[in-house]
């Protein structure tokens, strides 16, 4: 069996941009709804943007990676707490709106 196999037998999503929808629709909160939001912002201003997912291994689910001609972003989240943008200008934590 593949690897591509077995990642479709556990669940997982094969490409990296179905991996971002798993993603966004397993937080199913304030979270999912940042990371979609900024998803279309940056496909809206970069038709041509590349969604790539990086750094997985066995004890991390890896991060999805967001570029064009080079990297311009990752986009992870933290319990509850933040959607996290990691740039080449530094983090920008999006923090939960206050209800």
């Amino acid at each position: 069996m593949n690897t591509r196999d077995s990642e479709s037998k556990r669940g997982q999503a094969d490409s990296p941009s179905d991996r971002v929808d798993a993603k966004i629709e397993e937080l199913a909160d304030w979270r999912g709804a940042a990371l979609a939001r900024i998803r279309g912002l940056i496909k809206q201003a970069d038709p041509d943007v590349a969604e790539e997912w990086k750094w997985a291994k066995a004890t991390s689910p890896g991060s999805p990676v967001r570029s064009h001609d080079g990297g311009i972003f990752t986009g992870e989240t933290s319990k509850n707490v933040a959607v996290a943008l990691n740039a080449s200008s530094g983090v920008r934590r999006v923090r939960k709106p206050r209800e």
